[in-house]
């Protein structure tokens, strides 16, 4: 980089010219590897970080895995020429497996945005996806299916899909001090989504969410990490919230010690399409998440990149509609309990663990190991899962 100056408009003004090098900004990346959440994971990526030279941003994604399918091209500008709007669209085709069904998405969104100040932005998104459910339990390479398929027509009411077209609204306060390792600041968000039939949707669908997460240095390197995640989702369908809409919890992505997605309401099933068939439990999820964690982190090899981290999550899933009460599993927990009319405090599942984070030049790293203060029947006293990924 090299710096000069000459004498501006006036005696007390200056123009500096700033001539710099410019470093390569694409790139191609291909890669494969393992994760107890996601078993195998291979993915490949083209980018194009400062597409012809203005600053915009240009990837071609695909990723597969046990758990999901994607296919995705996203484009976004950040200051839309030369201005505080922001710009953006992508498109996507997705495929993502639950416990007993599986969620497969095509389309695409287009997002504007703008910088009301240094901190805050406010961004509109339009999303058009045509959404189907299948509970077959079919698999690929990669993906294994469904670990519990349903017996096709058993949820109708749940497993309705189509064309679903909604506009989000959301404002986000960012005053973190690094975006990828922040040791202090807030980062905060309110959103609210919108799908509606004089939006051509054939799902009606609201959703509210909010997050908050502060980052603060306690002592030396150590950093106190907080977070609080709520969300709720209502529909004035009879049938009610689809359940590809719906919130599942658990795992290393909200409250760790459990298995994935195993929080939450339960209801009762048929085990088999025939009338006489046994009946078993389904994860059906819930219309409403509440998730909070506390960590503590520390470098224990900084010049690897090697952290370590203590934390206690707690939070879970609720279903507030009242459709699903007649199918109560017997004897079940509150905490599972499919007909709530309000989230009770006693319902709330909680845990603690520590683990280890290594920002490798592949991506963060998270080993991390999870124990719930009161496990049910059925659940693991200590759950390990690691995967590539950082959930600030």
């Amino acid at each position: 980089m090299e710096t000069s100056t000459k004498r501006g408009s006036g005696d007390d003004t200056m123009e500096v010219n700033v001539e710099v090098a410019e470093r390569q900004t694409g790139a191609f990346q291909i890669g494969a590897g393992f994760s107890s959440v996601e078993s195998f994971i291979a993915q490949a990526q083209i980018s194009q970080n400062n597409l012809f030279g203005r600053g915009q941003s240009l990837v071609l994604q695909a990723q597969m895995s046990s758990l999901r399918q994607l296919f995705m091209l996203q484009f976004d500008e950040p200051y839309f020429l030369d201005t505080n709007w922001h710009f953006g669209f992508n498109l996507f085709d997705q495929q993502r497996y639950y416990l007993g069904f599986t969620r497969q998405s095509k389309g695409g969104s287009l997002t504007w945005g703008y910088l009301l100040t240094d901190h805050l932005r406010t961004f509109l998104t339009y999303t058009l996806q045509d959404i189907s459910v299948t509970t077959g339990g079919a698999s690929s390479l990669f993906s294994g299916g469904q670990r519990s398929p349903l017996p096709q027509g058993s949820l109708a009411n749940l497993l309705h899909a189509g064309v679903v077209s909604s506009f989000r609204v959301s404002l986000t306060y960012d005053t973190r001090n690094d975006r990828m390792f922040p040791r202090s600041g807030w980062f905060n968000s309110l959103s609210a989504e919108f799908a509606e039939p004089a939006f051509l949707s054939q799902a009606q669908f609201s959703r509210f969410e909010g997050t908050a997460r502060y980052f603060y240095p306690l002592w030396g390197p150590l950093v106190l990490r907080l977070k609080g995640d709520i969300g709720a989702v209502v529909s004035r369908e009879p049938q009610g919230v689809p359940i590809f809409e719906r919130y599942f919890v658990g795992g290393i992505y909200d409250v760790r010690g459990f298995q994935l997605a195993s929080l939450g309401p339960q209801i009762r099933v048929p085990a088999a399409q025939s009338p006489d068939s046994s009946l078993r439990t389904f994860a059906v999820g819930g219309n409403m998440q509440v998730v909070g964690k506390v960590e503590l982190e520390m470098p224990i090899f900084e010049k690897l990149n090697i952290r370590a981290v203590v934390f206690s999550d707690v939070g879970n899933a609720y279903n507030l509609e009242h459709q699903y009460c007649r199918l109560r599993p017997a004897s079940a927990d509150i905490s599972v309990d499919p007909c709530t009319a309000v989230f009770p405090l006693n319902s709330l599942r909680s845990s603690w663990g520590f683990g280890l984070r290594w920002f490798s030049p592949i991506g963060p790293l998270r080993f991390e190991w999870g124990f719930p203060y009161k496990p049910l029947p059925g659940e693991d006293s200590v759950v390990f899962e690691f995967t590539i990924g950082n959930d600030l």
